[in-house]
């Protein structure tokens, strides 16, 4: 499914340290997927929503 198409609530999370994935790739994704929001993790790696769990766990009870 192309990003444009997904309507259900995105939350993007990527770490400015990511080594395996470069954090444009990221934020391209989140700017192209409407109900996307964004969360740039200033110095994490590639696991970077293990230390922003309970925000993320948080983001995804306000939507369910």
């Amino acid at each position: 499914m192309a990003p444009r198409h997904a309507s259900a609530p995105t939350l993007v999370v990527h770490g400015t340290e990511d080594r395996m994935v470069p954090v444009a790739h990221g934020a391209w994704l989140a700017a192209r997927c409407p109900a996307a929001e964004w969360w740039e993790r200033e110095g994490e790696g590639h696991v970077s929503v293990l230390s922003a769990a309970e925000a993320a766990l948080e983001w995804l009870a306000a939507r369910i």
